[in-house]
């Protein structure tokens, strides 16, 4: 069994890192063969989506649970979709912990214990809205927040036909007149990934988005993005300005899960 600990340093006398996405190192713990691996986490700097990127490193080594002390939702559900398990530590030396584990002295952390911490946390404070324009907040309009999966052929942008396959992601912020206020552009941490589809919703959504389009969808990537209350359309065979303005004048709508390798039509009002 592979296990990835937080760490603070690159020895296993170091003091477990209290958060997975910013801890420094990943110190890497296999119990049959009792053989250590210290890995710098290139993410730990990084201005966004430092917890999922971590996440998928851990994942890409293969690692069978997690060790740390504090860890993000997203970053929860991302490993879960993989089969991860994520466990909580103390602030004690990561040789300390790694005993722990071994004699079954920590605590697995589950979905809903985070989810219902995050509620606490955030009870009176203002909540967070997904689905319709010109919906208010406490007398103020929000602005929606859309993603288009991209990909990019030579200099050209299309829409992704493949959801978890797409290279990036751009989010457009539209005001309530859905004018467009800014854009920004995210890279798919799974492109190149076969499979990999189910654990992007979770990625997509740290970004609040209210809706993704992609030209197809999984029926699972779907059913996440509808759990985190992110509209899904489904457009294939339009370019990203072609899908971007179909959006604005409220002629996309509605999407059709799909199976590897089959197109479907979207849906033009």
């Amino acid at each position: 069994m592979l296990i990835a600990i937080t760490s603070e340093g690159l020895e296993t006398t170091s003091l477990v890192a209290e958060k997975l996405g910013r801890t420094p190192f990943l110190i890497f713990y296999e119990t049959e063969k009792k053989t250590f691996e210290t890995l710098r986490n290139p993410y730990a700097n990084l201005f966004g989506g430092a917890g999922i990127q971590t996440s998928q490193l851990i994942i890409e080594k293969n690692a069978d649970a997690v060790i740390t002390i504090e860890i993000g939702l997203n970053p929860l559900r991302f490993l879960k979709s993989a089969n991860v398990k994520v466990y909580s530590c103390t602030k004690k030396q990561v040789i300390e912990v790694i005993n722990d584990f071994i004699e079954n002295k920590l605590n697995l952390i589950e979905l809903d214990s985070v989810i219902n911490y995050g509620r606490k946390r955030h009870r009176g404070k203002r909540k967070r809205w997904y689905n319709n324009f010109n919906k208010k907040q406490g007398g103020n309009v929000m602005n929606h927040r859309l993603a288009i999966a991209i990909e990019e052929i030579g200099n050209n942008e299309i829409v992704a036909e493949h959801f978890g396959r797409c290279t990036k992601f751009n989010v457009c912020e539209l005001d309530e007149q859905k004018k467009v206020l800014k854009t920004e552009t995210f890279f798919n941490p799974l492109a190149g990934e076969h499979g990999g589809a189910c654990q992007l919703p979770a990625y997509v959504k740290q970004f609040n988005v209210n809706t993704i389009i992609a030209g197809g969808m999984g029926q699972k990537a779907v059913s996440h993005f509808l759990d985190y209350g992110i509209n899904v359309i489904t457009a294939p065979g339009l370019s990203y300005e072609e899908a971007l303005n179909l959006y604005i004048q409220g002629k996309l709508s509605g999407y059709e899960a799909c199976s590897h390798g089959h197109r479907h039509e979207h849906h033009c009002n």
